[in-house]
């Protein structure tokens, strides 16, 4: 679809040079953002375009709700269109002319991103909500042409869109809540880094438990980037080993890869593989024990254990020990999962999003109880652990009546925000399985 990607330019120029998909905390602007957390990379890149500022005491405020002024202030900055409020006057009657916005609100009812509430007022003071923001977002960058709008539902139009181009990827709000700064600043990011981020690679072999050796080949979207992998847990950079040729994973390890393109580093690809072998040898792939790979010999000859480049040089993959990474990306996991739990067991929930529930109360516990006998908890090894659970819980929304999905949407705004992101990121529960 048409982007309005001219104004824009220069915001992609700073993304490009900020490799942030491997950021370590004391990297980031804000004293309350975390590099895990799902909204740090586009944080920090929106801060640093002036897009999206943190607030005066050095907080980003992920969790604050946003007005509708601030929102129309946001989009406009994201497409370059600032305006000084000189000699403005107010096309909505509840906006004066003096107002803080005013260039701001002006500039996105010209550029037909806001149109108000049909009655000739805006109310800049409210708080934005999701599908308000979402709507803003997708107008501003262009994505509209030809848009048929329900008169039953105005914003369905534009959730599709949204959903079709990526901007609703990773947001922890949904359809009738308030957008929180976390989730606009992400769906902003969305919006505007496509078109210079490079794309993380991908592996032939999912993620799983096998009997037998598999064969992996490494892939990325991004034409002419480099990847480099490690399989001793640790995250990946330009100086790991350099993906050259199809790779064999013979023992369980945690095969982890970025691609890089002109000094910009894409997302971390993360994959757990266990090999269970006749001799009943295995371990657990969640525990990134570094495990042995053999790259794919000439046929008739016996497995080279050197690295690619041939040097002989292989990292020690000896070592079964979890790596200090591992072990702080578990109990971070697992502080999500608890809170989670505390949020569901406070909660007196109904109808079909009690039965849901159920599941996902027991699954936590069940995780918290590995992770404390020592298993490493991980996003893969929760979705495939439980992923009986998990198919279930996706059959019961999935037979759900119009009224019972509005009902469940209902019982989902009791949570908190972080919750709704943990049974999406582990339960794959998300507003998906709604609209």
């Amino acid at each position: 679809m048409k982007r309005t990607i001219s104004a824009i330019l220069a915001v992609f120029m700073l993304l490009t040079l900020m490799p942030m998909s491997i950021m370590a905390d004391d990297e980031i602007a804000f004293s309350d953002v975390k590099s895990t957390d799902y909204y740090a990379e586009a944080a920090q890149a929106l801060a640093v375009s002036d897009i999206l500022e943190g607030y005066p005491d050095g907080t980003f405020g992920a969790l604050r709700a946003v007005t509708r002024a601030e929102m129309a202030a946001i989009v406009c900055r994201m497409i370059g269109k600032e305006t000084e409020a000189v000699d403005i006057k107010s096309v909505f009657t509840d906006v004066d002319d003096n107002h803080w916005a005013i260039a701001y609100i002006a500039t996105a009812s010209e550029e037909k991103i806001i149109n108000g509430d049909g009655d000739g007022t805006f109310r800049p003071e409210d708080d934005v909500l999701f599908e308000e923001a979402i709507k803003m977002v997708v107008c501003a960058l262009g994505m509209v042409d030809d848009i048929e709008i329900d008169p039953a539902d105005w914003s369905k139009a534009y959730l599709k869109i949204a959903d079709d181009n990526g901007i609703t990827d990773n947001l922890a709000g949904m359809k009738g809540s308030k957008a929180i700064r976390g989730d606009i600043a992400v769906m902003v990011y969305n919006g505007i880094a496509p078109e210079a981020a490079v794309k993380a690679p991908t592996a032939s072999v999912e993620a799983g438990t096998y009997t037998s050796s598999k064969k992996v080949t490494l892939k990325t979207e991004t034409e002419g980037a480099k990847i480099y992998y490690t399989t001793d847990g640790k995250t990946p950079t330009a100086e790991s080993t350099e993906y050259t040729k199809e790779i064999t994973i013979s023992e369980s390890c945690t095969l982890k890869a970025i691609a890089v393109s002109d000094g910009v580093v894409s997302d971390v690809l993360s994959v757990s593989y266990t090999i269970k072998t006749s001799s009943g040898g295995s371990s657990s792939g969640s525990s990134s024990s570094g495990g042995k790979l053999d790259f794919e010999a000439e046929e008739g000859g016996s497995s080279d254990s050197t690295d690619d480049d041939g040097s002989g040089d292989s990292e020690n993959t000896d070592n079964n020990e979890p790596t200090q990474e591992e072990i702080e990306a578990s109990a971070k996991i697992c502080e999500e999962l608890q809170t989670t739990l505390d949020d569901i067991v406070l909660i007196e929930f109904e109808g079909k999003t009690a039965e849901i529930m159920v599941y996902v109360e027991k699954d936590i516990k069940l995780a918290l109880e590995e992770a404390e006998s020592g298993t490493l908890i991980t996003n893969e090894y929760v979705r495939e652990t439980y992923k009986e659970d998990i198919d279930a819980v996706k059959e019961i929304i999935d037979s759900m009546t119009d009224e019972e999905k509005a009902e469940f949407k209902q019982e989902l705004m009791k949570m908190n925000t972080y919750s709704l992101l943990a049974l999406k990121k582990y339960f794959n529960i998300n507003t998906s399985y709604l609209d």
